[in-house]
């Protein structure tokens, strides 16, 4: 346990706000060169990207994640970078997401390497927490591991709700987020019947958008539903009409449905409201990743048997939550996430136990160790 709760403590007492890291990379890489890995470091503009191998016969499993953290703000009661201990509970900037379970399976890989029946890898960035662009996938499509055969992606993000292995990710939802602008005509609020206000859609809008679902849900996937982000008029006086409003709104969707699909069906909703109201409108969209998921049931198999056979409790796998790197890996092989609580992700004060941090790295463990009897990932 000790060795766990020390390597956490360094990680989390690197600064790591994103795209910072560097030193949290070196650390990690000298821990994998002593036990023969190679590894590589390679920065695009302000971010870095590090990658480790130790081949060996057997399955390829390669962790996937992020040493990079949000912001701690102003609110902590202690050092944020130094881990806390309180009984059973510690925290620690980044400790949740994600250092701890990147602890957790460098803990394994310190003690356990040489029962490991497979080529063992790690994929770390420092740019996950951010825009994403010059991390993961940058590094991917520079071709640095096209040649990688991956036989499965291990993420260490937060997942579960409050047991380590109650909730496994086996899947993720995809991103669309856009900002609408509508643009009336404005006048004096005395004289509306001189004006068309540009807040006058904003009622069918909401109506029709915020929080409302698309679609069904499906056996991962919970429906897709849109939310309303900000609303702002840029109206300096009281007695003056909006001529203008930019609305912004987000959805995670599901995998009935592409963002093509997506973007389709939210702008003729948009088309058919501001039409009604006759007013112009522009929308700037942006697609963050498609859903993923994995459709092998030997995988799903595989891990919720090793992961019962450490928790002694039935496995939740779903596809429910944010984005993750995991929308780019997926394109080399299937993703799976395993973590500590979700609940406390970007939190003041971000906290797990002791009980999570040790039952996480057994998990880890258990799946490592049992290589032998992993599936070959079929398409």
């Amino acid at each position: 346990m000790e060795n766990t709760l020390q390597i956490i403590a360094q990680l989390v007492k690197y600064q790591s706000i994103t795209p910072l890291g560097l030193d949290c990379l070196r650390y990690i890489e000298s821990m994998l060169k002593s036990l023969n890995f190679d590894t590589e470091i390679v920065k695009y503009g302000p971010v870095y990207n590090m990658f480790a191998k130790l081949e060996k016969p057997g399955p390829h499993i390669c962790f996937g994640g992020h040493i990079d953290t949000v912001p701690p703000g102003n609110l902590w009661a202690n050092d944020p970078n130094q881990l806390t201990r309180n009984g059973d509970e510690i925290s620690g900037l980044g400790i949740v997401d994600m250092k701890g379970s990147i602890g957790c399976f460098l803990s394994i890989l310190q003690n356990h390497i040489d029962e490991i029946n497979g080529s063992i890898s790690l994929l770390l960035t420092t740019d996950e927490e951010g825009d994403a662009t010059d991390g993961i996938k940058r590094y991917i499509e520079e071709g640095k591991i096209k040649n990688e055969q991956i036989d499965l992606f291990i993420l260490g993000e937060p997942t579960c709700n409050s047991i380590a292995g109650d909730s496994v990710k086996i899947g993720r939802r995809g991103s669309v987020t856009a900002v609408l602008s509508l643009e009336g005509s404005k006048g004096h609020i005395a004289y509306p019947e001189f004006a068309n206000s540009a807040i006058n859609p904003l009622e069918d809008l909401i109506s029709e958008f915020n929080n409302k679902s698309i679609g069904e849900s499906n056996q991962y996937f919970e429906a897709t539903r849109v939310q309303i982000t900000s609303i702002n008029t840029p109206n300096p006086v009281e007695n003056v009409i909006p001529g203008s409003v930019e609305i912004g709104f987000g959805t995670r969707f599901n995998s009935n449905y592409k963002g093509e699909d997506i973007i389709k069906i939210l702008s003729e909703k948009i088309e058919r409201i501001c039409t009604k109201y006759k007013v112009k409108y522009s929308i700037t969209w942006k697609l963050h990743g498609e859903p993923f998921i994995i459709n092998d049931k030997n995988i799903i198999n595989w891990l919720d048997k090793n992961i019962q056979d450490i928790t002694n409790n039935p496995v939740n796998f779903n596809a429910s939550g944010a984005t993750s790197d995991g929308r780019f890996l997926t394109k080399l092989g299937p993703v799976v996430e395993i973590g500590l609580e979700e609940s406390e992700a970007h939190q003041t004060g971000e906290k797990t136990t002791i009980q999570n941090i040790m039952q996480l790295r057994e998990i880890f463990k258990k799946l490592l160790l049992n290589l032998d009897t992993f599936p070959k990932f079929q398409v």
